[in-house]
């Protein structure tokens, strides 16, 4: 029996994508809440997910007349883009890793599935709605969604965002006018990046509280806890964790493989390429790794929260390149730009120095308690 003092929390993200970092951090806000808010507290994500089907069909009309009309559809998908995504969504589905990723989605609390008209009917429900993390205001890769701008909600008062990302260097002026009318709406207002904060005060007038990733408010021994390392090799290895495959990347792990005679194990992001890799899996990985080689955020973010030497590459690939600030802010706030590879394959060979690191991310962690815990006692 719930007391009358009971705080019910909706989040709302992409739910249940076979995706490894929208999942550990779908998890680990889930976890935070429950862990550092009251006893009374009741959490659970909405369960809605987008058509990606009859938004595809959109999408490709629109593309098609942007073409013939010759207008930029920035920031949208290529056709060889969104051909990559779709093969990797239906390619992934049947696999030994989408098993491991539905038996992980249970250590996380769902609502009933849900459509837009489902959302109107269930605001009462609930006392706030935090939408976050993950790209949930990235207008452009395929539709603009304002469902996670919270537009089925009428109570301001109830609206909050947790560490959500634009994912983009610009607001297309297309728009403007949309985020303008919903980021108004908003009485917790936050965001992953520098960058995406930049562009909702420039936009809003607004501060836009600046947050690190919800996989960053748990620490080392809350990961161990649901790490699965049953599958990794009594051997020292180099992880190498890929976004998308590159060539430079590639180089790069080999090289420091031949340095410090160390095998390579890869994973990719496309989860038909992995041998039954679900999120435990992968946590896994990552703590026994000697050291990190990637081009992904949330491969810098594990590997700074685990403590392990790195490296990382920003790719240069127009699907990735909008959203490289979370890595680099990340790494500037840490005072770890210098782990970025360059131009050059040489490899960096002094270690980090994880002292002051481990300092200024408990400060953050802090900071961004902080301001997660302010919206569940207000």
């Amino acid at each position: 029996m719930e007391s009358r003092d009971t705080v019910k929390v909706a989040l709302l993200s992409f739910v249940k994508n076979l995706n490894y970092g929208g999942s550990l951090q779908e998890y680990a806000l889930e976890y935070a809440i429950k862990k550092y808010g009251n006893e009374n507290i009741f959490c659970e994500y909405l369960n809605y997910h987008k058509n990606f089907y009859k938004d595809s069909i959109i999408w490709l009309a629109r593309k098609m007349l942007y073409g013939f009309m010759r207008k930029d559809d920035f920031p949208s998908w290529t056709i060889k883009e969104f051909l990559g995504i779709v093969r990797s969504r239906s390619g992934g589905i049947n696999s030994g890793a989408a098993k491991e990723f539905e038996k992980f989605w249970r250590y996380t609390d769902f609502s009933q599935s849900l459509n837009k008209k489902g959302l109107r009917k269930i605001t009462d429900k609930y006392d706030i709605f935090i939408v976050g993390s993950d790209q949930v205001w990235n207008c452009g890769r395929l539709n603009l969604d304002t469902t996670y701008l919270l537009d089925f909600i009428s109570d301001n008062t109830k609206k909050g965002s947790y560490a959500s990302s634009i994912g983009l260097k610009k607001i297309p002026e297309k728009y403007k006018k949309k985020y303008l009318k919903y980021w108004n709406m908003f009485k917790y207002l936050s965001c992953r990046e520098q960058e995406g904060s930049r562009l909702i005060e420039n936009l809003t007038g607004r501060k836009a509280e600046w947050v690190v990733d919800p996989t960053l408010l748990l620490d080392k021994a809350e990961w161990e806890k649901i790490a699965d390392i049953s599958v990794i090799e009594n051997e020292k290895y180099i992880l190498l964790y890929m976004l998308d495959t590159s060539e430079r990347l590639l180089k790069f792990a080999e090289k420091v493989s031949q340095d410090k005679k160390l095998k390579i194990v890869k994973i990719y992001s496309d989860i038909q390429k992995n041998n039954a890799i679900g999120p435990r899996q992968w946590i896994g990985y990552f703590l026994h790794a000697e050291c990190v080689v990637t081009n992904s955020f949330h491969g810098v973010a594990f590997s700074v929260n685990f403590n392990k030497d790195f490296y990382v590459e920003v790719t240069q690939k127009s699907f990735f390149t909008e959203s490289s600030s979370r890595i680099t802010d990340f790494l500037n706030e840490l005072g770890l730009r210098e782990r970025l590879i360059g131009d050059s394959i040489a490899v960096k060979t002094e270690k980090i120095q994880y002292g002051p690191v481990n300092s200024k991310l408990a400060d953050m962690r802090e900071k961004s308690l902080a301001y997660l815990l302010s919206m569940l006692r207000d």
